[in-house]
């Protein structure tokens, strides 16, 4: 079985256990995530408990553009 994996919306490729970052509303609210591998889906565990937790391939759904963080 092959490790899931999304790109960005710079084309970076994304795994588990990395952070990517997106925003949402009027004004803008930046939010940091961390990936996780749960069962072969690959999830978005926002850093605030405020947020819900989405699998990833959903998320430009909801927030449109997301990125991963560098570092």
């Amino acid at each position: 079985m092959s490790t899931p994996r999304y790109t960005d919306d710079e084309g970076e490729w994304v795994y588990a256990g990395d952070t990517i970052s997106f925003s949402y509303g009027i004004p803008p609210v930046r939010v940091k995530a961390q990936i996780m591998n749960r069962s072969g889906t690959l999830w978005v565990l926002p850093d605030n408990r405020r947020y819900a937790e989405c699998p990833l391939r959903a998320l430009r759904g909801y927030v449109g553009a997301w990125w991963k963080e560098e570092g």
